[in-house]
């Protein structure tokens, strides 16, 4: 991997204790409490490697324009795996998470914390990373800042990621009704089914795939080109698709009617998730979003031709709820040829980390 010139500008002899008057307290290569200050900093040299990426000033906003932002802190264990790592996590879900409400990405900043005692490979291989998700995306870097903290406060890496879109004048959605339709733009449980399995080295990781993408091209045409048949589009990530599907019935009053038997799991997932004890209802599924939308043919084929895993899948349809159905079984299992049964959705936290 060609790392940007500024980062790799701190050798693997190198470490930040030296002029600090005092011994040097890790091995050469490796993190250290001094790194965080001065103009030698590792917050300098990520400035640099990123220049090319950023932006020095706040886009324009056009006249009438509305600005939305989010922000999500990341977490996850291991911070580093086959298919991805945490800076393109930050990248991919803050860049999904703008899109998904029908504003265009104009900036992104990031925030990290370091643990001493990293090695500088990773933090080179972060540097790259966050480089290659921010030019596919097409999104600058608006700012970024880092800190490092004592050996045992972090667990080596952690990222926060604040996004800034635009939103058009007039709302790209409407509001969800009975009969529209639940479709999953990719499969379930690969992302935090394979962050697990790398974590306890099962070999399931080489065989499950969890490419993470922005997909703001694919929201986009939703949004811009079936505004009235677009209910609104939800991640399926923390929590998995019980927590989506709770939440959306919620919102709407509506019952989220699944078949269980059309929801999208790959054999090899499947498999490492019964040895892993985990449930597909609620294991994170980044990139995956839950589309909800009216019957539409248009908008059935953008879903069919445009996402990164090929067709989109139905699931189910929004329902009235039943008569006196308490909030917490809103949820409907829907087997294909038998009557809608209500289901209590596993909403536990998962047994170890996914995000």
């Amino acid at each position: 991997m060609n790392h940007p010139a500024e980062l790799t500008r701190f050798r693997d002899t190198d470490t930040a204790g030296q002029g600090t008057g005092g011994p040097l307290p890790w091995p050469a290569g490796q993190v250290t409490l001094g790194q965080a200050r001065g103009e030698r900093s590792l917050t300098a040299l990520f400035r640099a490697a990123l220049a090319d990426v950023s932006t020095p000033e706040p886009p324009p906003v056009p006249a009438g324009g509305r600005l939305t932002w989010t922000t999500g802190t990341f977490t996850p264990e291991p911070p580093f795996w086959p298919d991805g790592d945490i800076g393109r996590l930050a990248v991919c879900a803050t860049v999904n998470a703008l899109a998904a409400q029908g504003a265009r990405p104009l900036a992104l900043s990031l925030t990290a914390v370091v643990e001493a005692g990293l090695s500088l490979e990773r933090l080179r291989a972060l540097s790259a990373s966050v480089r290659e998700s921010l030019a596919e995306a097409e999104v600058p870097l608006g700012g970024f800042d880092l800190g490092v903290v004592r050996t045992g406060e972090a667990d080596q890496l952690y990222l926060t990621a604040t996004g800034t879109g635009l939103l058009p004048a007039a709302p790209t959605t409407a509001p969800a009704r009975p009969g529209d339709r639940l479709w999953l733009t990719g499969p379930l449980g690969n992302h935090g089914t394979h962050l697990l399995a790398t974590r306890h080295q099962l070999g399931y990781e080489q065989l499950i795939h969890a490419r993470l993408r922005p997909l703001t091209g694919l929201f986009t045409r939703l949004h811009q080109g079936h505004p009235e048949a677009l209910r609104g589009i939800r991640p399926v990530s923390t929590g998995g698709l019980a927590a989506t599907l709770t939440a959306l019935a919620e919102e709407t009053g509506l019952s989220p009617a699944v078949d269980p038997d059309l929801l999208p799991l790959a054999p090899d997932t499947r498999l490492a998730m019964s040895a892993l004890g985990l449930e597909p209802w609620t294991t994170a599924s980044e990139p995956t979003h839950l589309v909800v939308a009216a019957p539409d043919p248009a908008l059935e084929a953008t879903l069919g031709r445009h996402t990164p895993e090929g067709a989109a899948t139905l699931i189910g349809t929004l329902r009235e709820p039943p008569a006196g159905t308490p909030p917490e079984r809103l949820v409907l299992l829907c087997p294909a040829g038998q009557p809608p049964e209500a289901l209590v959705l596993p909403t536990a936290p998962p047994p170890a980390r996914q995000n």
